[in-house]
């Protein structure tokens, strides 16, 4: 690997470390992932006898709760009280770690499957662009704990478990050593990338089945290929299965949850998954009549090589259209669970990008490769400049926060007062836009007895905490 390939690679890892490290712990998610799951509904605050999870009993005895009742994501829910328990520092190193792998494991994709260093730089940087201007939610994807651990994470581990059959797919005639060891990692992988997200393990299943039934027939079908997909079909059935999915559903949402005001939520946040894809599904879909005039002026040889590459890219746009539009039936529909399908857009933008260059396709024009250089670069200075300043005052914010906490301890008051604060201010809507909309609210409730408020209030042994108006009233001065 050259020496611009280290500068782009390390460089990465420093900005998305320097962005995690100026994130703070969020309210809510990441300080009640902090105690031992008490088994009722996220919203509901926890009691005074919770216990913070310090050892791995701890976590095991937290997961299986967990399972029984709230959620089957058993990876995801794990890392999270994991990554919280061993602290925000270390969560910072392995996050920035986790965002660098799932570009480079993207780039491999879309390199039919070849796992190597020898980059070519222009492609990667492209990749990181796409990665950083196009997440649904990135807030919530990459800088939030429990978030990142829900979304980033899980689509590391599902995009690592496809590289060796997209590899296999370019060169089915290549053997694997198939020994016990490759079989059981195989078949390991795919339980952890199986259990992890519900809208996407589905689509790849389903992608990787209609995989070895066509391949079955050129007989190119290895061990390691079906150990893989038992492995993703086991995990996606203790993640589906969970009893914990049925309380939640009951727990949160009404049993009539399919209605006509559900529909119309889960078709706008659609919409707005659209919005954010939308020049990637352009490009896609504008470069396949190119391909295609390529593929009927081509020879024999390069005419095969095309149609793989055209067989592959259409059944990845039917996937990542899959992944989203799946949850238009789901209960609720986040804008950062779209992140999967995004992944896989970018996926196939990539192998467009390698297609053109080896088959000398020209899907852009030279003036046109220059003027989406020069707004790439413009773009992502613009958007990280007001992201990293968005997320500097966070961290002064929190910083204060927790000098006021620190205080309350050393007057040792800290269970007898509740602690009052100032709110953070909401961005508007031009340093929003400007951020690459990559601003959030973090806020605490102005309600002491709100979840958010009682699991930060538990963690750090405080009697309570209000957020004040703006006007320096609390919600029960309101009241009064």
């Amino acid at each position: 690997m050259n020496k611009r390939n280290w500068f782009l690679i390390v460089g990465s890892f420093i900005f998305f470390y320097f962005l995690n490290y100026l994130m703070p712990m969020a309210f809510g998610d990441d300080y009640l992932y902090a105690f031992m799951w008490q088994g009722n509904p996220m919203y509901v605050p926890l009691t005074e006898d919770a216990v913070r999870v310090t050892s791995f009993r701890d976590l095991l005895i937290s997961q299986i709760s967990f399972y029984y009742t709230w959620s089957g994501r058993v990876v995801n829910n794990t890392l999270s009280q994991l990554f919280v328990w061993a602290g925000k520092d270390v969560f910072n190193i392995f996050n920035a770690f986790a965002c660098v792998l799932l570009v480079l494991e993207i780039y491999w994709c879309a390199n039919k499957g070849r796992v190597t260093f020898n980059f070519n730089i222009g492609r990667l940087a492209w990749l990181f662009l796409f990665f950083w201007i196009f997440t649904p939610s990135f807030p919530s994807v990459v800088f939030w704990l429990v978030g990142a651990c829900h979304y980033l994470w899980p689509a590391v581990f599902l995009t690592g478990f496809i590289i060796p059959f997209i590899h296999k797919y370019y060169f089915f005639e290549t053997k694997v050593n198939n020994n016990i060891w490759s079989n059981a990692c195989m078949f390991f992988l795919g339980a952890i990338a199986g259990c992890t997200n519900e809208n996407s393990v589905c689509w790849v299943i389903l992608l990787l089945a209609v995989f070895i039934l066509k391949r079955r027939k050129l007989q190119a079908v290895e061990t390691w290929m079906y150990l893989g997909v038992a492995g993703l079909i086991l995990g996606y059935a203790v993640l589906m299965l969970s009893p914990g999915n049925y309380a939640r559903l009951i727990a949160t949402h009404d049993s009539n949850w399919f209605n006509l005001i559900t529909i119309r939520e889960n078709a706008l946040a659609f919409a707005r998954t659209l919005v954010y894809q939308f020049l990637l599904w352009y490009f896609c879909l504008r470069s396949l009549p190119q391909i295609y005039n390529r593929l009927q002026m081509s020879e024999e040889t390069e005419k095969e090589e095309i149609k793989k590459e055209l067989v592959l890219i259409k059944a990845l746009c039917i996937t990542a259209m899959g992944m989203s539009a799946i949850m238009l039936f789901s209960p609720e529909f986040h804008e950062r669970s779209a992140f999967p399908g995004t992944v896989y857009l970018i996926i196939i933008t990539g192998i467009i990008l390698r297609v053109q260059m080896e088959h000398g396709i020209e899907l852009l024009q030279q003036n046109a490769k220059k003027f989406l250089i020069w707004v790439g670069v413009i773009g992502f200075i613009v958007s990280a400049g007001f992201t990293l300043r968005h997320l500097y005052h966070h961290h002064v914010y929190n910083e204060n926060l927790l000098s006021q906490v620190a205080a309350l301890k050393g007057n040792g008051n800290e269970s007898q007062v509740i602690l009052e604060v100032a709110p953070f201010p909401e961005p508007d809507k031009v340093e929003n836009f400007l951020s690459g909309y990559h601003t959030f609210d973090i806020n605490a409730s102005k309600e002491v007895n709100s979840w958010t408020n009682v699991s930060f209030a538990r963690y750090y042994g405080l009697k309570g905490i209000s957020v004040l108006d703006m006007d320096g009233k609390t919600a029960s001065d309101k009241v009064q």
